[in-house]
């Protein structure tokens, strides 16, 4: 699949090596054998995608399933992600798109507590912070708990 979003923005089939190529970009501290093992794991959720951007990999996204009628939204992306000054709505629709079509009553996601730019970003989205969760990262990171229900 390579759905076309603008003439510089496309989005097509995740595959577990565009995760784990991006993560190494980022300089990740996670373990590599548990990076690779989450890659793989989340090719085979309810939808995956690597979103290019003028022909480079910017950004890998996804939805897996949780329980009947819950999702897990996650991504992968840079801290300078608003330099490519995507239009966010387009992200925005694709999830209400996508809860819609497989029938998702509510999309949750995490945000680790000391990157605010991914909190900012959910809220955008029409996410709504429900709670912290203390030590919550690999690395004992707190994060916050976001969803969306329809």
């Amino acid at each position: 699949m390579v759905e076309i979003i603008t003439e510089e923005l496309t989005l097509q089939d995740y595959k577990a090596a565009d995760g784990i190529g991006l993560y190494m970009e980022l300089g990740t501290k996670e373990n590599l054998s548990d990076i690779r093992k989450w890659a793989e794991e989340v090719e085979q959720g309810i939808v995956s995608c690597t979103v290019v951007y003028k022909g480079q990999i910017i950004a890998c996204v996804g939805i897996t399933m949780m329980l009947e009628g819950v999702g897990q939204l996650w991504a992968i992306y840079p801290p300078n992600i608003g330099s490519y000054h995507i239009d966010p709505r387009i992200t925005k629709d694709k999830i209400k798109e996508l809860m819609t079509k497989h029938n998702l009553r509510r999309v949750q996601a995490t945000a680790r507590a000391d990157f605010p730019a991914a909190s900012s970003y959910l809220r955008y989205l029409g996410l709504k912070r429900e709670g912290l969760m203390e030590k919550y990262e690999p690395d004992e990171t707190d994060a916050y708990l976001y969803a969306i229900t329809r």
